[in-house]
């Protein structure tokens, strides 16, 4: 169920550059698809490619930013972490993704990870701290098991 409800987000993020704190204070623009029990629910092919973040509400600082590559009909994600410190050449000047991020906002911040990591970003999610933590309250909850122990090097 809960691979399902990730796949359907990730499909109409694949359509629209869409901010979860915007959506979550009903400033964003949305598009609802209802499917009667009849109606087969279409199959998303091929892969996609997206970024995620949070961040302070000000864009002072990132708490963390991943890659996410959904191949369908695979099945297969993966997820990369991206590093807010990562320093990006900007018009010919280094800066880190946060500042960017801070004096630019989502679409450069898409743009640089696009760039620097030369994997295509089909589209991108950003939140704050608390829209983030009541999204995931939203779905009672995240609950994450692992299958085996898992080693840090």
């Amino acid at each position: 169920m809960l691979f399902v409800l990730l796949v359907s987000c990730l499909a109409i993020l694949g359509k629209y550059d869409f901010n979860i704190k915007n959506a979550v204070n009903g400033e964003a623009e949305t598009q609802s698809v209802v499917f009667a029990e009849e109606d087969e629910i279409p199959e998303i092919h091929g892969e996609r490619t997206y970024l995620f973040w949070c961040a302070e509400d000000d864009r002072s600082s990132i708490h963390f930013a991943w890659l996410v590559n959904v191949s369908m009909p695979e099945r297969e994600m993966k997820i990369y972490t991206v590093t807010p410190e990562t320093v990006v050449e900007v018009d010919g000047e280094a800066t880190s993704l946060e500042m960017l991020y801070s004096k630019s906002g989502e679409r450069e911040l898409a743009a640089a990870v696009e760039k620097a990591t030369g994997v295509k970003i089909d589209g991108y999610a950003g939140s704050d701290g608390n829209s983030f933590r009541n999204m995931i309250n939203s779905f009672s909850g995240i609950d994450v098991t692992v299958p085996e122990q898992v080693e840090y090097r």
